[in-house]
């Protein structure tokens, strides 16, 4: 709860995280595209299940939430998508 408190008293350094942010998503997209020949698909679903790995962890390390098991099943299938992503040709 903590987190909350700070991020209400500060809300232009939330926003200014934004830009780097931003910027890494572009470059994120220029790359991933180039290395999957030219396909965007590749790229968005390996932003999708990266997203939601690092959201769980944040979560848990910021919130304090308990990864269920119904969780831990769902990051399981991410990790399985994100790993084909990657290695299947």
């Amino acid at each position: 709860m903590a987190f909350w408190f700070w991020a209400k008293a500060n809300p232009l350094i939330i926003a200014l995280l934004g830009v780097p942010v931003s910027l890494l998503f572009i470059y994120f997209a220029k790359y991933s595209a180039l290395a999957f020949g030219g396909q965007v698909w590749p790229g968005r679903i390996i932003s999708f299940c990266v997203g939601t790995i690092v959201f769980a962890i944040m979560s848990t390390l910021i919130m304090g939430e308990q990864i269920s098991a119904k969780t831990a099943v769902c990051l399981a299938l991410a990790l399985a998508i994100l790993l084909m992503q990657i290695f299947w040709k």
